[in-house]
């Protein structure tokens, strides 16, 4: 039998003070069971947390080497792997969490072959989204915005595929920098921006062949759904006078045929204008069954749903 973690934390105050002033440092001198491990995830995310405060970064090495945590085999038992573990915790930095190939593999699958997660990248990368690829390394998918609660529901849905998602500049912040070039500010019209960063593996390298001509241009072999067009919408769309959809595409005006074209699989026949640099609109009534087709709005930008009756 073992001192339960509730026991050892009231006698010594903590569970890290225990082992304090026990000396027990080695995974081997403790055994735990899975019951006990998983009562002290509260504590691991803790301390994964105070060694980032303490240290400025986060390591197995750190935490094993520094009598003030408990050794890390006993995170990686609880969490799986010491990566999970640090991805449940509130890190400052997202180059903090590295995921091992295998947890790698797997995401790269989900990529692949998830067609609604897919598709929720598709649609996002046609808006605002946007593919990086370093040389020689796999490509991100990522995306800059102010409506926080959209981005937040991107990265619940998209799951282990996103990577973090931070405050990139606060409004106060924005504000001030333009004051600084000497521009006349309206603090009212400056909103706090957001960063929404997915893995890098080679699933997305696919979508970084968009950006082979020095500018995104949409792929010939696209073919919308409710879900892609849905998300392109959100990012690059809005409802004109609470009657009539529109979606910009000021990257591929060159081409309005293509852009037609695009919804012959449709139920939709939109028309395309030159308008404020590229403009796919739709009529009232198609207009209706548009946001019909789409679903439910997605969190952030239920106002583009909202026609007058």
């Amino acid at each position: 039998m073992y001192p339960s973690p509730k026991y050892i934390s009231d006698e010594f105050g903590s569970l890290s003070k225990a082992k304090l002033e026990t000396g027990i440092s080695d995974l081997e001198q403790i055994r735990l069971s899975d019951k006990q491990l998983e009562e002290l995830k509260p504590e691991f995310i803790a301390q994964i947390e105070a060694c980032e405060q303490k240290y400025g970064r986060v390591s197995e090495e750190l935490m094993r080497e520094d009598v003030e945590f408990w050794n890390p085999g006993y995170i990686k038992k609880a969490f799986g792997t010491f990566s999970r573990a640090k991805q449940k915790s509130d890190l400052d930095s997202s180059a903090q969490i590295h995921l091992t190939n295998s947890e790698l593999e797997t995401i790269n699958a989900e990529v692949k072959n998830n067609d609604y997660k897919r598709e929720l990248l598709i649609g996002c990368i046609l808006g605002d989204g946007t593919v990086h690829k370093p040389p020689r390394k796999s490509a991100k998918f990522t995306m800059e915005m102010v409506n926080k609660p959209f981005l937040n529901w991107l990265s619940d849905e998209l799951g282990d595929i996103i990577g973090h998602l931070t405050q990139r500049a606060t409004a106060e912040e924005l504000a001030d920098k333009n004051k600084e070039y000497g521009y006349t500010v309206n603090e009212e019209n400056y909103n706090d921006i957001y960063y929404l960063q997915s893995r890098a593996v080679p699933e997305l390298n696919e979508f970084y062949e968009w950006y082979a001509s020095g500018q995104k241009r949409f792929p010939d072999s696209l073919d919308l759904t409710p879900t892609i067009t849905k998300m392109w919408y959100c990012c690059d769309g809005s409802l004109c006078e609470s009657e009539y959809c529109v979606i910009y595409s000021a990257n591929e005006i060159d081409r309005p045929e293509y852009l037609l074209s695009l919804f012959e699989d449709t139920p939709f026949n939109p028309s395309v204008h030159n308008g404020g640099g590229g403009v796919i609109q739709f009529t009232k009534e198609e207009s209706r069954k548009l946001l019909e087709w789409m679903g439910k709005a997605s969190p952030g930008f239920e106002y583009k749903w909202e026609l007058d009756e």
